[in-house]
């Protein structure tokens, strides 16, 4: 199994062959982080945006959020405060979900998930 970005499921969105076969053919999971973002980018769109979201939901197993990732959502947090890197909390959550499930997580953003020593990371080159 492992762990899509939100980046990912919008190539697939635009019929971007390389995530659309990743999709059909990988067992893959979503972190409500990425569901909520998904939402977030589609509540003023057409009602067939909307569904094209909800059609992905139905071939990954999605991720909640619970008091492990939490922790170790802080822990992360709490190393990079230290050097003064401003990250969005949504990353942390997606990183930490990723190494709690001790899953590898696919990107196109490699840069902004570098920095977490723990977390496999799967590049997804356009």
């Amino acid at each position: 199994m492992m762990l899509l970005d939100s980046n990912i499921c919008i190539y697939s969105f635009q019929l971007h062959p390389k995530a659309l076969e990743l999709i059909c053919t990988e067992s893959i999971a979503l972190s409500v982080i990425s569901a909520m973002e998904l939402f977030e980018g589609v509540l003023e769109k057409k009602k067939q945006e909307r569904d094209l979201v909800l059609g992905l939901f139905d071939f990954a197993t999605i991720l909640p959020i619970n008091l492990q990732i939490s922790l170790k959502s802080a822990e992360l947090i709490h190393a990079e405060r230290s050097k003064r890197k401003v990250r969005s909390t949504h990353d942390f959550l997606l990183a930490a979900t990723a190494i709690v499930h001790q899953i590898p997580l696919v990107t196109a953003n490699v840069k902004d998930f570098s920095i977490f020593p723990q977390l496999k990371l799967i590049p997804f080159r356009v």
